[in-house]
């Protein structure tokens, strides 16, 4: 049977930064040194541009694999390119909008060991 689990002694830092993290850029704690504010709001619009630019690498990798998929099932034409830029567009995807994620604070959190 479970133990009964006491919401007042659960650690919850990472909720806290998601949550502070999901507003707008620039809106971070008073006590915050100026040159260190100043720097993480840089960051945080350089993540946001790159995010919302990044999103659209999506469309051309949707366009290769349903080229790839109806020339291969319908015209048994294989392409050799078709596979190689959906991993290279993905990879780009993953990687560059992985900081929007963080900025946004929806990346996944898991615990492995309790």
């Amino acid at each position: 049977m479970a133990e009964d689990v006491n919401p007042d002694k659960l650690e919850i830092a990472d909720e806290l930064i998601a949550e502070r993290r999901s507003g707008d850029p620039g809106h971070l704690p008073d006590d915050m040194p100026g040159w260190m504010r100043n720097t993480i709001t840089k960051i945080d619009i350089m993540s946001i541009w790159v995010g919302k630019t990044v999103c659209w690498l999506l469309v051309p990798m949707c366009l290769a694999m349903v080229y790839e998929v109806i020339a291969r099932k319908f015209f048994v034409a294989p392409t050799m390119w078709a596979y190689d830029i959906s991993r290279m567009l993905y990879g780009a995807l993953f990687t560059l909008g992985a900081g929007y994620a963080l900025l946004r604070g929806v990346h996944i959190r898991a615990d492995f060991i309790y």
